[in-house]
C-alpha cells in the first residue's frame, strides 16, 4: 500500500510540474529585461517640408515628412494610427522590462527620418521598430507588407540582421492580428533605413485606402492586436 502511495504521489507530481514550468518560463523576463527597443511612430500632423540626404554621402535630398495616408472611409489620418498603435507597444514592452524609447510622443513632433534613425543609434538600440499604414490606389489591396533596408549608407551590416528580425516580426503581426501577408520587401531607398547603424524595419501594418482595413485600424481592439503581434515578435528576437 506505501509503495502503490508513493508512486500516485510521484505522479501527480510529474503531471503538475509541467504546467507549473511552462507557466514559469512564459512569464521570466530575464532574458529580455533592460534590452532596447526605439519605437517610430510614423508622420506627424504637420509633416516637414524640410529636406536630408538620403544616406550618408549622398547628393540625394529627400522631404523629411511628405505627410502620411489618410483613412478612404474614417478620413483619420496615418500619424494618429500610428502614435495608437505605437504607445500600445509600448506598455506592452515595458511590462516585459524592456527599455523602449520612442522617437516622438506627440502628433505635433516631426523630426526628420535622418534624426529617427540617430535616435536608434545614439541609445545602442537592439531594434528599432518603425510603425506605419500603408495607401494604394487600389482599394482592394489589403494586408502588412514588412519593409527592411536594402545595404546602403550605414545600414551595410545591419541589413540581413534587420531582414532576419523583420521575417520573425512579421510572422508573428500576421498570425496574431489575423491579416494578410504581403512579404518582405527591400528598399534602399529610405532614409531612416540608410542612416541606421542598428537593426531596423518598417511595419506597414495595413491599407488606410481598404474600407474594411481602414475601419479596423481605427478600432482599439484591432490596434492592440497588432501591439500584440509585434511584442510577440520583438520578444522572440531578444530571446
Amino acid at each position: 500500500m506505501k509503495k502503490w502511495l508513493a508512486y500516485l504521489f510521484m505522479l501527480v507530481l510529474m503531471v503538475t510540474s509541467v504546467p507549473m514550468a511552462a507557466s514559469a518560463a512564459s512569464t521570466d523576463k530575464s532574458a529580455v529585461k533592460g534590452r532596447v527597443i526605439v519605437i517610430d511612430p510614423g508622420h506627424s500632423e504637420k509633416g516637414n517640408k524640410g529636406k536630408e540626404s538620403v544616406s550618408p554621402g549622398s547628393k540625394t535630398m529627400k522631404i523629411k515628412d511628405p505627410g502620411g495616408a489618410v483613412g478612404v472611409r474614417s478620413k483619420t489620418p496615418e500619424y494618429k494610427i500610428n502614435m495608437a498603435i505605437a504607445l500600445k507597444l509600448k506598455k506592452r514592452l515595458e511590462s516585459q522590462g524592456i527599455t523602449v524609447v520612442m522617437t516622438k510622443t506627440k502628433d505635433s513632433e516631426n523630426p526628420g527620418n535622418q534624426e529617427r534613425a540617430e535616435i536608434g543609434n545614439s541609445h545602442h538600440a537592439d531594434l528599432v521598430i518603425r510603425i506605419h499604414a500603408d495607401s494604394a490606389t487600389n482599394q482592394e489591396v489589403h494586408g502588412s507588407t514588412m519593409l527592411v533596408p536594402a545595404p546602403v549608407g550605414y545600414a551595410k551590416p545591419i541589413a540581413a540582421t534587420s531582414r532576419k528580425y523583420g521575417e520573425i516580426i512579421q510572422k508573428a503581426l500576421v498570425g496574431t492580428a489575423g491579416m494578410k501577408n504581403r512579404g518582405i520587401v527591400e528598399r534602399k531607398d529610405l532614409t531612416g533605413f540608410n542612416w541606421s547603424k542598428v537593426p531596423v524595419v518598417l511595419a506597414e501594418v495595413g491599407f488606410l485606402s481598404n474600407p474594411q482595413e481602414d475601419l479596423k485600424l481605427n478600432q482599439a481592439s484591432y490596434q492592440e492586436k497588432i501591439a500584440e503581434g509585434l511584442e510577440k515578435g520583438i520578444v522572440q528576437i531578444l530571446q
